[in-house]
């Protein structure tokens, strides 16, 4: 039994370390790395977040300048524009066939 230490240890011991060595560095890498790609996954899905936010803001704003009344609104404000008297409306024949 005191042979079979002997030659484990004279033997294996230095293998062994190195291999626990190499396992312990690829086992801290790869923690390391799993870490940053989980930073990274949480600053895009920020970002992301913060893009939904401005695209419902956005979203918001093209509705409200699309409002007829605006339109209309600003259409009488800042041209000077008015609604066409009676005679001044061209009816046009529908091109729309049945």
């Amino acid at each position: 039994m005191h042979r079979l230490y002997e030659i484990f240890q004279s033997y294996w011991q230095p293998p062994l370390a190195v291999i626990l060595l190499i396992i312990t560095v690829v086992y801290a890498w790869n923690n390391q790395y799993i870490l940053t790609l989980d930073q990274g996954i949480r600053e895009e899905m920020a970002k992301k977040e913060n893009l939904l936010g401005e695209q419902k803001i956005l979203i918001k704003d093209i509705v409200q300048k699309k409002s007829p009344k605006r339109i209309a609104a600003i259409a009488k404000e800042k041209p000077q524009m008015t609604y066409p008297k009676p005679e001044q409306i061209i009816p046009i024949k529908s091109l729309h066939v049945d």
